[in-house]
């Protein structure tokens, strides 16, 4: 597996955005201020007409090396194990890329997250960033499911 993820952002989150030293970074109060570099851009995402993102909620800890600057570079994690992992989201996630770009899917596709820093530890497991955000106060009730011809 090829990532272009360093080739493509670690300039633009270092020098460009200056993340962690802008404004707006300065005032963030995220327990875990090192915002995560995308986990995956795909050596020949640029080739196809389409271009697939997956996007999901903040990370857990600091899943990556720390770089100077205060960036999390997680592209090790992406290519020793992250692609293998069996948790729901990277299985789903993994079966809907391969069933559009086959075995090698991971080559034509990105991974990140909307959020760059977060509030949750690695050890707080399966919990949702909500959860944790929420400082506590109750999760909004559940609607449950509709049944057909409601």
């Amino acid at each position: 597996m090829d990532n272009d993820t360093q080739v493509t952002f670690e300039s633009l989150f270092e020098h460009e955005l200056r993340v962690l030293d802008n404004p707006i970074c300065r005032q963030c109060d995220a327990k875990i201020r090192h915002p995560l570099l995308p986990w995956l851009v795909g050596r020949r995402f640029s080739e196809t007409t389409e271009r697939v993102v997956f996007v999901g909620k903040p990370h857990r800890g600091t899943p990556g090396e720390i770089l100077p600057s205060g960036i999390i570079d997680p592209t090790a994690m992406v290519a020793e194990q992250l692609w293998g992992w069996s948790p729901a989201y990277w299985s789903y996630t993994r079966q809907i890329a391969e069933n559009l770009y086959g075995r090698d899917a991971c080559d034509f596709i990105a991974f990140t997250n909307l959020i760059k820093c977060t509030n949750v530890n690695a050890e707080d497991g399966e919990s949702t960033s909500a959860d944790k955000t929420l400082g506590g106060h109750p999760k909004p009730a559940s609607r449950g499911r509709l049944k057909a011809g409601q």
